[in-house]
């Protein structure tokens, strides 16, 4: 995941051991900010961490202290990349606070993950970035109508079929992935693509919305074929 590789770079880079490289990465930050905004030095002079996270948060153009230009020359870059990705994926630089147990002092530019809730730090920023975004297609596709059922095949016998697709045509092999994605041109697959005005079953008589589902289970006009694609698989057990 290029977008995960990213992020924990990024954070890697404001967090490195080496001095040095923390320096650069908020020059950086500082160097881009000021060419999208107006930067009113004398307020920021003091409060290059807050700029740093809000620009990294989309917030820093909230400020009144920093108003957006209206156009720039400004490239995209890596640190532009970074902040997309979080806001894409729904992450954002905190400050964690002080512990007093500990004496630990507040920490700025602190990332954390839903799934897990410790701060991130420099062994688990890349790991639990991934899984993050994992979780978060896997909950994404378990909410779409068709493709959701087969969310509990994924991984082992759904990877199987996948990256080794032993005895099969080419062109079946095709078919059962399209028909995985749900891009097999049924009508409720037309008209999610906007190439049909209507999803209803072409089949005279039957209202129910064309899906791959129905043609292959429970359409009327197929079940005969069904019922046939079912003797001949149990005629193949049998032998």
């Amino acid at each position: 995941l290029h977008a995960a590789l990213q992020i924990a770079h990024g954070w890697q880079m404001l967090h490195s051991p080496d001095p040095a490289i923390r320096r650069i990465a908020r020059e950086q930050l500082h160097q881009i900010a000021d060419a999208r905004h107006r930067l009113d030095r004398p307020h920021w002079q003091q409060r290059r961490e807050e700029l740093c996270g809000r620009f990294l948060n989309f917030e820093l153009g909230m400020s009144v202290h920093a108003p957006a230009k209206r156009r720039t020359g400004d490239i995209t870059s890596l640190w532009t990349d970074i902040r997309n990705n979080l806001k894409l994926h729904g992450l954002k630089l905190e400050t964690a606070p002080a512990d007093p147990e500990s004496g630990a002092p507040a920490k700025t530019l602190q990332l954390r993950v839903p799934h897990h809730a410790e701060w991130l730090d420099h062994r688990n920023v890349l790991r639990h970035v991934k899984q993050h975004m994992k979780l978060a297609h896997w909950s994404a596709w378990c909410a779409l109508k068709d493709q959701g059922r087969t969310a509990r095949t994924h991984g082992g016998v759904g990877s199987e079929f996948l990256t080794r697709p032993r005895g099969m045509w080419e062109s079946d092999y095709r078919f059962a992935l399209a028909g995985r994605l749900n891009q097999v041109d049924t009508l409720s697959v037309l008209q999610r693509r906007h190439l049909r005005s209507h999803d209803r079953c072409r089949h005279p008589g039957c209202s129910y919305p064309e899906t791959l589902a129905h043609v292959l289970n429970h359409c009327p006009g197929t079940m005969d074929a069904v019922r046939g694609r079912h003797d001949d698989a149990l005629k193949e057990i049998e032998r």
